[in-house]
Formats: C-alpha cells, structure tokens, sequence
C-alpha cells in the first residue's frame, strides 16, 4: 500500500515547484497499484493542485495570454500569406499603388516642413510655449525686438581704429539699402528712432551710433585711428545715452584713463520689428551680408571678417540640411539595391537569391513610402528627425533580409 502522504511535494523549491504533471503520474500509478486513495489524501492533493495554480505569477499568466492572442492574428497571416502567394503579380503591383496613393495623398494634403526650434524642441501642449504665445501676440504688450546681429573681427587682433569702423559702417550700410528696410522698420514699436527724413526707423545698436549712425559725419570728424579710439572711449553717445560696452565690443580692455586699448570684435544689433514682413525682409539682407562677407574674405591682406546671425539662422539651416539629405535616399535605395544583389549571388539559378535581395529592399522602400504618407495625412510635420527613418530603415531591412537569407541556407 502506497500512502499519498508520503509524496515529498514540500522539496527544496517549495509547493510552486511541484508541478501538475507530475501529480497526474502519481496519482495514475497509485491506481495502477491498487494503491489506497482515501478521501483524506485526495483532499491533500487537490489542495497541492490548487496552490499551484494559484501561486502562478502575472508574468506567465500574461504570456499565456498573448499565447491566445497570437492565434487568430497567426491564422489571419496564413490566410493572407497563402492568398499572396498564389497571386504574387496582383499582390505586388495593388501594394506599390496603394504605397504610391498613400504618399501622394499625404503630401497635397497636409505635408509641412517644421523648422521652427520652438515646435521643434518642445513637448506638445507645452505650457511654457503657449503662455509665451499670449504674451507676445494676445496680451498687447510690446513684443521684443527682431535682431538681425552682426559681428566685424580681426581674426582675434584688435578692431580699434579708423578702417575697423568704416567696415562697420559698411555692413549696416549694406542691410539699410537692402530692398524693404525703410518699409519694415516703420512698424517699429520704438517710435522714438527716426531717420534722416523724420519716418520711424529701426534702432541700431553699434559703434555707429557715436557719428549718428552715418559714414558722411564718421569720415569727416575722423582722419586717424587716435581720433577713432578717443570717441569710442566715450561714456555717452552724442544724444547723452550711456554707452554700453559689452552691447558693442567684444572683450573691450581700458586703461587706467578709460581709454580702450583693445577690443577683438564690433557687435552691431539691428532690431526689426517682430513681424512677419520682417522674416522676408531677413532672406534678401543675410545674402547681401553673404557677399560682402565673401568679397571681404577675397581681399588680399584684409583681417577684418564679417559673421551674421539672424532669428530666421536656425530655421534657414534646418531647411538646408533637409534639402541637402533627401538627394541621398534614393543613392541609398540603388547602393543597397546592388549591394544585396551582390551579396546574394550565386552562379546557381536554383540557389541565386539576388532577387531576394532586391525584393527587401523594394519592400522597405514601399514602408517608408506608406509610413510617410500616413504621417502627413494625420498632420505630422516633416522634420530632420523623421528624415532620418529612410537611412535606419534601410539598414535594418537590409539586416533582416541576410538574416532570413541565412537561415533558409542553414
């Protein structure tokens, strides 16, 4: 007679170890054995059973579901895999349409190119960036000046003297006969900055301002570099606002009279309204500034340089390098395109897969072309990031593909 007490379920990994098979084999061969099952032991052992199941943790019981779940979505697959390959022709050429439809649709419906650093590099919904918006365009209160910024140096040499300071005149010269100045700086909120003819200009924050912001009175009361350096070691511009040495040189040094000695750099602040006749304004006068940076740049023996920086920089860059990058998707698209067809070549038609190769890389361009197409319909801007999916997707198709390649080998 064989008891069921005697049935060490208590062993070192404890009553979760004890497992429900092996409580079936027992119990069988008690039977078989003609073993005596009191009603005492039967209740011990449903006992065991019910522990064991009971003690399962969430992690097996959340793999037993998506066990159950895989099923249906395997047979939905095997349907559609059977279906495709027996009509391979129509398959390929209703998914290359619908890959096609899905893009155009996309871009002639939503498509934008986000090059805005604010949308760009903050959360959606984000407060900060909303309250800001009331701000400067719902509360009326006067809005920040637009700053198109430019900086004359030397190569790190001092920019004191007579020729630095025409080459200032010169850039701001160049931004004032620009096409549009007078028009955009009219809207000026400040009001108390007028031109030559009494309108309202913009206000401009330079060495200039110690001649009126005019070359005609720099040339005629400045004959050397001794008389240049004595007005910027000025305290006060002409009209008796204090000057600001950090707004207008750069790493400016005085001696013990207050007289500069050296500065590396002119700072020169034009400030544009914030208005979207402004932004426009920005694209003819950066390139006038190109140029005269680049014939600057072109002049035997000239130190002097020109840098610029303007609100609209960051978004002009952004628009270059996506503009520049997207030539390179399809390079990529024929470079992987041989390439897998190289690598999958064999002088056996049965065992060549060069086909194959080109195939994966049809197939993850048809996704990106579908991928692309959806994100536009739904309203997601393009930017440098999403940009960057071609090129992983590339990789990561071309991976796969040498991966199945292998194993069907293997």
């Amino acid at each position: 007679m064989i008891n069921l007490e005697e049935i060490d379920v208590d062993n070192a990994a404890g009553v979760v170890a004890v497992d429900h098979e092996d409580w079936l084999h027992s119990m069988v061969q008690a039977i078989h054995n003609d073993t005596d099952v009191t009603p005492s032991n039967c209740e011990e052992v449903q006992d065991t059973q019910t522990r064991f199941v009971s003690t399962r943790t969430f992690s097996q019981k959340w793999s037993n579901l998506i066990f159950h779940a895989q099923t249906p979505v395997k047979k939905a697959m095997l349907v559609i895999t059977d279906s495709v390959v027996r009509n391979p022709k129509t398959y390929i050429t209703l998914v290359c349409i619908f890959s096609l439809v899905l893009l155009t649709t996309g871009i002639f419906t939503n498509f934008n190119v986000e090059v805005n650093e604010d949308v760009l590099w903050t959360p959606r919904g984000c407060r900060s960036l909303s309250e800001g918006h009331w701000v400067d365009h719902i509360s009326g209160f006067p809005t920040n000046p637009r700053s198109f910024m430019m900086l004359v140096h030397a190569n790190g040499q001092s920019v004191l003297g007579q020729e630095g300071i025409s080459r200032v005149f010169d850039a701001v010269d160049i931004v004032r006969s620009t096409p549009g100045y007078a028009d955009v700086c009219v809207n000026s909120q400040m009001t108390n900055f007028l031109d030559d003819n009494g309108q309202v200009t913009c206000n401009i924050v330079a060495v200039t301002s110690f001649w009126n912001d005019t070359k005609s009175v720099f040339t005629d009361n400045i004959q050397s570099d001794g008389e240049a350096i004595a007005a910027l070691s000025m305290l006060t511009y002409p009209d008796g606002t204090p000057v600001e040495s950090e707004a207008v040189f750069g790493k400016a040094r005085k001696d013990e009279n207050l007289t500069l000695t050296s500065a590396v750099s002119y700072l020169i602040s034009i400030n544009l309204p914030e208005t979207s006749q402004s932004e426009d304004f920005e694209t003819p006068a950066v390139e006038n500034i190109k140029t005269l940076s680049a014939t600057w740049a072109a002049e035997a023996g000239n130190p002097f340089r020109l840098e610029l920086f303007a609100v609209r920089s960051f978004s002009d860059e952004f628009t270059r390098a996506i503009v520049t990058d997207i030539p390179l998707v399809p390079i990529v698209f024929v470079i992987m395109s041989i390439f897998t067809c190289v690598v999958f070549f064999q002088f056996d038609w049965v065992f060549s897969r060069s086909l194959l190769g080109f195939g994966a890389v049809v197939s993850v361009l048809l996704a990106i072309m579908s991928g692309y197409g959806l994100l536009f319909i739904f309203g997601v801007p393009f930017t440098s990031m999403t940009q960057i999916l071609p090129f992983i997707m590339f990789g990561i198709g071309k991976w796969k593909t040498s991966k199945f390649s292998l194993l069907s080998e293997i």
